[in-house]
């Protein structure tokens, strides 16, 4: 930053060689450039805290499967984000708070990080004074020359005041109106009426709606979150792909979604997911989620897996061939299905919990390779590796196989 001085010894940046037994670090630069951004200063105004925006906190999510909360606790916070939900939706907040705080503070701001590395910096300049004077106050200079205001006057567009923070809610307003379509028509347990105060803290807990449309609101509230964030980790890639919401998201900044949604009703304003059309996991052929991870921050890892399997027998049954079972009934047919599902999930689920619990044991062990313990460590380790690759892990397996493998896995 200090570069155009030419002088040598007075150049901060620039050292004097020095033989390599005397030099303070690596050769190197003393001022490396990190990162930069550009944004809106309305941006800090999106925060209810240090760490989210409301909109990344998941509250409809977590409102929207408040239905299968089975203890007292999970109940209580189920009708806390019902009350939250029945005052304002998540981005009825953003807006409100965008508007009052953001409106008033909305200026272009220009952010650059770079590392210093005092080892490159002669003795001199290594105190705050020094770089202040000398780094700080140079870049700021350098940031007001006719290259740089000029690249950003080109790429920049000027608002009227408190004018942009209502940006955010025209580019969302597909998002937002369709949220609420879904919520109003498939969540709510009566018709939202606004309350006076947007901190209610109880409400109703809406009827338990169909897992597709849990499944929409969550892949929607993410978009939202994309939206507000730039975030690209919000979108779960492969769900958010089968539903087409993920590639149209990146390449043109819009969401597009695919044809398992629709709209029905005389006005046609209602919308409709197909459960037959929700996207699969292509390995395990369960419906994909994005509830998931509010779900078990909100009420917990079981109340996950017990909508989940719900999800799944019901995504089961929409795709139930035409030609199996042939000699039972329609109801048959479905009883059997969901008795094959009850049993699955039962294995996956134990199949589970022995691989949680044997590597919770042996994993701190296998740290330490020389200690006594590792060698049975490891033994467990393999066993556990083999008993999981069987095809049917709950047998006993030719000649007790299976049960051996499960035996030295559990260390008994």
């Amino acid at each position: 930053m200090a570069s155009h001085r030419r002088h040598a010894s007075a150049d901060p940046v620039r050292p004097p060689a020095l033989s390599p037994s005397h030099r303070p670090g690596a050769a190197g630069r003393a001022v490396v450039p990190l990162s930069s951004q550009c944004y809106n200063t309305s941006a800090h105004a999106m925060r209810v805290s240090k760490r989210f925006h409301v909109v990344q906190k998941g509250m409809l999510t977590g409102a929207a499967t408040g239905p299968w909360a089975t203890n007292a606790r999970g109940k209580a916070t189920a009708s806390r984000l019902a009350g939250k939900v029945a005052a304002a939706f998540p981005h009825e907040r953003i807006t409100a708070q965008l508007r009052g705080d953001g409106g008033k503070k909305n200026s272009l701001r220009l952010e650059n990080n770079f590392m210093l590395d005092l080892n490159h910096l002669r003795e001199e300049y290594r105190n705050g004074d020094a770089i202040y004077r000398h780094f700080v106050l140079e870049h700021a200079r350098m940031c007001e020359r006719p290259p740089i205001i000029d690249a950003l006057r080109r790429t920049s567009i000027l608002f009227k005041y408190a004018c942009f923070p209502d940006v955010y809610a025209w580019a969302t307003l597909p998002v937002t109106a369709l949220i609420e379509a879904v919520w109003n028509h498939h969540h709510q347990a009566r018709p939202r009426r606004q309350q006076p105060s947007p901190q209610a803290v109880r409400g109703t807990v809406s009827r338990k709606p169909q897992p597709q449309y849990v499944e929409l609101i969550a892949c929607l509230e993410r978009v939202l979150n994309y939206a507000y964030t730039g975030a690209a980790q919000a979108l779960p890639r492969q769900l958010m792909y089968g539903i087409w919401a993920g590639r149209s998201l990146l390449q043109t900044g819009f969401p597009m979604l695919w044809i398992g949604l629709s709209f029905t009703g005389e006005s046609g304003a209602i919308p409709s997911v197909r459960v037959n059309l929700w996207p699969l996991d292509q390995e395990t052929k369960r419906p994909l989620t994005a509830s998931k991870c509010a779900q078990e921050i909100t009420y917990g890892v079981p109340h996950y897996l017990g909508y989940e399997t719900l999800f799944y027998m019901q995504s089961e049954l929409s795709r139930m061939p035409a030609d199996l079972w042939r000699d039972a009934s329609l109801l048959g047919r479905q009883l059997r299905l969901l008795a094959r599902i009850a049993i699955r999930c039962f294995v996956d689920d134990t199949v589970d919990l022995v691989h949680n619990q044997v590597m919770a044991e042996v994993k701190p062990l296998l740290a330490e390779r020389g200690s006594d313990e590792y060698p049975h460590a490891r033994a467990r380790h393999e066993a556990l590796r083999s008993w999981e690759a069987t095809e049917h892990p709950l047998d006993i397996g030719d000649h007790g196989s299976t049960l051996r493998l499960l035996t030295m896995a559990v260390g008994a």
